[in-house]
């Protein structure tokens, strides 16, 4: 299962997250919460209502912190997340999986060029999902 997460902001103070299925097109998890809460804190709430096993989860930047690449590799899954425009290789503890991991993805962005590397990485498949959750919204 590929899982693209989609976050969509309220007007009125509060954001709607989700998790959606990447070939079916259904949400297979959400969280709504309010605008002073990130996008980061909820990542594992979304992951953790996903049954099935991932193979890859794409979000936005606001998931680029080493917590949603462990919380994502902790499930088996490859994490594909843009990175911050200050992102820089972590020399420090490389052992750990979660920096090995952005590490690679911060080598692979310098060497490739953002486009071509989210190109190589399927991410653009994640705005199939941006387009759903904009079907969606207009409904809730």
């Amino acid at each position: 299962m590929f899982v693209n997460m989609v976050t969509h902001r309220e007007e009125l103070g509060g954001s709607y997250q989700k998790g959606i299925d990447e070939e079916t097109q259904e949400i297979v998890a959400s969280v709504v919460t309010t605008n002073d809460v990130h996008d980061g804190q909820v990542f594992k709430d979304l992951l953790d209502q996903v049954e099935e096993p991932i193979h890859q989860v794409s979000a936005d930047g606001a998931y680029d912190n080493f917590e949603c690449y462990k919380q994502a590799l902790e499930r088996d899954a490859i994490p594909v997340i843009p990175l911050r425009s200050d992102a820089v290789i972590r020399k420090e503890s490389e052992a750990e999986p979660e920096i090995a991991a952005r590490n690679q993805t911060v080598k692979g962005v310098d060497e490739q060029g953002s486009k071509v590397w989210k190109k190589n990485n399927f991410y653009h498949r994640r705005s199939l999902a941006d387009t759903k959750s904009a079907q969606l919204n207009r409904y809730v």
